[in-house]
């Protein structure tokens, strides 16, 4: 019996000597991923630029017009009132005597001027210039806008963000993460302020000093 243990026992050995050596790593998980602020859904990227459709407001523009201001002094020369938009309707943020912004709907200003309506018969006229905004495209549709890359939207642009919503009245508290209330916050800052509506578009930001 004892003959046949002695050949088995440096084997043994060997085995044994070689496990000590084994050694084990241990991979660390992955660090989850952090949700990008605003979806990411529709976002292309051309030439180190993002896009994404956004609903635009309506768009104006100055422009002179050039009206007939009659001259004479017929009592029976047809006149009639041309109306001319000299600024656009808008939102104005307004800060009140408790110091709180609120937000008022400023009407458009609009200029009433006689006119002459019939030029070829009637000699006494001039023409005048008048600047006015005209409205050169109807908005209400959805249109391809520069918006913030994902890589870029990291917690201190969110913070900066919050904080200017925060200071209008928008957001109760600053934040460094993107959720439903901070997404709700900014549409309705863009459609109070005619900007377009949609993601962290740059009109936005601009606006909001950023």
């Amino acid at each position: 019996m004892k003959k046949v243990l002695l050949p088995v026992f440096p084997l043994l050995l060997l085995i044994f000597t070689s496990c000590s050596n084994i050694k084990y790593t241990v991979e660390a998980p992955d660090k989850p991923q952090t949700k990008p602020a605003g979806s990411t859904k529709g976002l292309s990227e051309r030439n180190g630029k993002c896009y994404k459709n956004c609903l635009v407001p309506d768009r104006y523009t100055s422009a002179w017009v050039r009206l007939p201001i009659y001259t004479g002094t017929e009592p029976d020369a047809p006149l009639r009132i041309e109306t001319i938009m000299e600024e656009p309707p808008r939102n104005k943020w307004v800060k009140q005597h408790d110091g709180s912004i609120t937000l008022e709907q400023i009407p458009p200003k609009m200029k009433a001027v006689r006119t002459l309506a019939d030029t070829f018969f009637y000699r006494y006229f001039k023409y005048e210039k008048f600047e006015s905004v005209i409205l050169v495209e109807k908005g209400g549709f959805m249109r391809e806008t520069q918006v913030i890359c994902s890589d870029a939207r990291t917690p201190n642009l969110l913070l900066q963000i919050s904080m200017a919503l925060k200071s209008y009245g928008y957001m109760e508290a600053p934040k460094t993460q993107w959720d439903a209330k901070f997404s709700q916050a900014i549409q309705q800052f863009q459609k109070d302020n005619s900007l377009p509506v949609g993601d962290l578009n740059l009109d936005t930001l601009q606006f909001l000093g950023i």
